[in-house]
């Protein structure tokens, strides 16, 4: 929370945008940013909103690219409206750091990056390791390497598809259970805590979808439910 400076967010609609400044009541220029002159001479920072900005991977790449060239987005040859960034051929790419400068927060830690997703750890570890050494044989292979090519079973297939199942407790939903003719029936039994902050769901019926969810003050529990219809 630093009080020196100040930011906002502005939704911006797509196309060239320009704004100032306001310090001590004086238009003020950031010289650091592109400026352009209005044909009445008045001066202004401006801003391109592209539809790659709105694309999280593709304006990754922009920042990257201008952070190491040290030019802003508008400047950087990559962010023409419609093109597509060179790193996003699905290749992996190596970032250069030092592993002895690198501290915890300071950035990404050294290594290599890329959108490539691994079938098994063995294969990422080859996937990092690039074309490095020779042929495996049977029990003389090195740790963190991968033979040239894997089989799947179908079983395997669908246990990458299939979700995990729940976890039992989560199945005793306290909506579910019958209340006790004892009990006050605007009080539910106590939950299990593994049941807090978990949204549920009921069936939709005659076009109404049930929600509901738990929460804890202390000791005490409120159960929400919300009735929407679709």
């Amino acid at each position: 929370s630093s009080k020196q400076n100040f930011y906002t967010i502005v939704d911006l609609p797509l196309g060239e945008h320009q704004y100032k400044f306001i310090v001590d009541g004086q238009w003020k220029l950031d010289q650091n940013q592109p400026i352009t002159t209005s044909p009445t001479g008045v001066q202004n920072n401006v801003i391109q909103v592209r539809e790659s900005d709105f694309d999280v991977l593709t304006a990754l790449s922009h920042d990257i690219a201008s952070s190491r060239s040290g030019t802003t987005n508008d400047d950087s040859p990559s962010a023409t409206p419609g093109a597509t960034p060179a790193r996003n051929d699905g290749a992996v790419y190596h970032e250069n750091a030092d592993s002895d400068n690198y501290l915890p927060g300071s950035g990404s830690p050294p290594g290599d990056y890329g959108r490539v997703i691994p079938s098994s750890p063995l294969a990422g570890s080859k996937l990092q390791s690039g074309t490095q050494g020779g042929s495996n044989t049977a029990g003389g292979g090195q740790l963190g390497s991968a033979p040239p090519s894997t089989t799947h079973s179908s079983s395997d297939s669908k246990k990458a598809i299939t979700p995990p199942m729940l976890p039992p407790q989560l199945l005793q939903v306290i909506l579910n259970r019958d209340t006790n003719v004892q009990c006050d029936p605007n009080l539910l039994p106590q939950p299990d805590h593994v049941m807090v902050n978990h949204m549920y769901a009921l069936s939709i019926k005659d076009g109404v979808i049930v929600l509901s969810a738990i929460t804890r003050y202390r000791q005490k529990f409120v159960s929400t439910v919300l009735y929407k219809p679709i």
